[in-house]
């Protein structure tokens, strides 16, 4: 795993865009637990490709556990808008519409 995370910090600090290797990167981050750092990353993921719906549903569930309501929310609505079907996206919008979320990362 650290291996992995030193090739992806390498790939973007060569190409700051590489979509794959910040999402990657995020992951290795919440897997950590280290959430701010993974939502950091993924943004920047999912603001180039927000057709990504698992970046931006990785963002959403963060935001979630972490509270933050109105930033779960509006990821999950971005995901809505690349893919208006993704049941998990319906779900959340729904739990974080109906009060105070309990959320699971």
């Amino acid at each position: 795993m650290d291996r992995a995370r030193q090739l992806y910090e390498k790939a973007l600090a060569i190409d700051s865009t590489l979509i794959d290797a910040a999402a990657n990167l995020g992951a290795i981050a919440a897997s950590r637990g280290h959430l701010r750092e993974a939502v950091r990353l993924w943004n920047q993921a999912f603001q180039r490709a927000p057709d990504q719906s698992p970046i931006g549903m990785n963002i959403a569930r963060s935001l979630c556990a972490a509270a933050q309501v109105d930033g779960a929310r509006d990821s999950a609505l971005r995901v809505l808008e690349f893919n208006p079907d993704l049941q998990e996206a319906k779900d959340l919008l729904k739990h974080l519409n109906g009060g105070v979320p309990k959320c699971e990362h």
